[in-house]
């Protein structure tokens, strides 16, 4: 492995850029000391003036298929493309084939991980219609929460099932939709599918699973809201006291887009444009906790079916970090406000702030290393066995330059990927929280 023992550059310490000389040894950030400081004998990595070390970029929402559906993405090719992309902790969604929504399920996935991934690895767990494996699942401590979807908003054991996680403070990404508003949804061109997805509906599923959580007295931290697409379903969020996120496909694409095909087909919908330019105010103002991807890759053939039977999904992992890099280069959004979507608060999020979001002696040593001067085109998928991405010929400013995970370099520009990664159950019985 190409394991780093020192790094000296710009770094983002402390809300602010820093010349520093970085100490790492066993994954961690041994030492930090101020300005570049010799070490002779030492495997020094010394990075050009224009280069920012920030801390590692963490997608709370990815699909890295595998299993049955290794033939659109496996774990290696999945986590060689985030690898790509700046992001050094990807969690993983559990709609892959068979479900992550039992404990052995869940075992053999982070098992089969550990000699597949490029960069750190979690995973979140699906509902399962019996309570006594959901109960096995939440002493197990192995995932990273627990998704819910809209068709399990309808199950019948879905009540008990969330007091069960609730009652272990466990986390809940919610993607906010009922199940009767995806299924009767019926559209005549992909342009139109927000109309019958509506606003209406996402609110509706927001506020009943935050009503089981008020009547058991659960922390509202413990809702998050992923893949938002609306101003006003992020306001209701911060009223009931919870996080969301949003994508970049919501941000750069809009419901025109969706006539084009189904290349940019995605669930939830893509928006009207009078709705997107409210989202990316949100996302500037602080009103939107983290970016995701939602990685979906799909083959050629899928997306080159009809528009009521291609599967919906972008795969953008590869580059969805460098088009948000671009507003800091553009003066939209402050840098400090890219880490806080990008890694600070994904990590607080996830309850792992102890060991990733931040340049911390202690902290983990993973880093997203940025070229600031930089640039480039989206010219379709790298690593991923994606057919498409979703931003083909979009221009971005500030090129990821090496993406470092524990110490060890996962991508450098020029010379590809490496196998770095772990599993997160594995990292944090190496060091806990203080």
């Amino acid at each position: 492995m190409n394991l780093i023992e020192i790094i000296q550059g710009r770094a983002f310490v402390n809300n602010k850029l820093m010349n520093i000389t970085i100490y790492v040894r066993d994954g961690l950030v041994q030492k930090i000391e101020l300005g570049s400081v010799p070490k002779i004998g030492s495997k020094i990595l010394k990075l050009p003036l224009n280069y920012i070390i920030l801390p590692g970029i963490i997608d709370m929402h990815v699909h890295f298929r595998d299993w049955e559906l290794s033939y659109k993405e496996t774990l290696s090719s999945g986590t060689a493309a985030a690898a790509y992309g700046g992001v050094v902790l990807g969690v993983d969604m559990p709609n892959t084939i068979p479900p992550l929504n039992s404990l052995s399920t869940i075992e053999r996935r982070l098992h089969e991980a550990k000699n597949s991934i490029h960069i750190d690895y979690w995973i979140y767990s699906g509902i399962n219609q019996d309570l006594k494996e959901i109960d096995k699942i939440v002493r197990s401590r192995y995932v990273a929460g627990f998704k819910i979807y809209p068709e399990d908003l309808s199950l019948s054991i879905f009540e008990k099932a969330l007091k069960i996680i609730l009652a272990h403070n466990m986390l809940i990404i919610l993607h906010p939709e009922t199940h009767m508003s995806v299924e009767k949804c019926v559209f005549f061109d992909l342009g139109s599918r927000y109309v019958c997805r509506s606003l209406a509906s996402m609110i509706e599923s927001a506020m009943y699973v935050a009503s089981i959580m008020r009547s058991v007295g659960a922390d509202r931290k413990s809702l998050h809201l992923t893949h938002t697409t609306y101003y006003d379903l992020i306001l209701v969020a911060k009223d009931l006291g919870a996080t969301c996120d949003t994508c970049m496909h919501y941000l750069l694409l809009n419901s025109d887009n969706e006539e084009y095909g189904c290349r940019y087909k995605v669930n939830p919908p893509l928006i009207p444009q009078v709705e997107q330019l409210k989202i990316l105010k949100a996302l500037v103002n602080g009103l939107i906790n983290a970016i995701t991807t939602d990685h979906a890759p799909h083959t050629l053939q899928d997306k080159m079916l009809p528009p009521m039977m291609c599967p919906s999904g972008i795969a953008s992992i590869e580059y969805a970090f460098r088009l948000l890099f671009t507003y800091v280069i553009r003066g939209i959004m402050s840098l400090t406000r890219y880490v806080e979507l990008t890694s600070r608060n994904p990590a607080l999020i996830l309850g792992l702030e102890h060991l990733w979001g931040s340049i911390e002696e202690g902290k983990l040593a993973s880093f997203t290393i940025i070229d600031t001067k930089g640039y480039g085109r989206v010219n379709g998928p790298q690593y991923s066995k994606a057919c498409c991405v979703g931003f083909e010929g979009r221009e971005y400013e500030g090129e990821i330059a090496m993406t470092v995970v524990r110490g060890c370099i996962a991508y450098e520009r020029g010379v590809g990927v490496h196998k770095c990664g772990s599993v997160v159950p594995l990292i944090t019985k190496l060091k806990s929280p203080t």
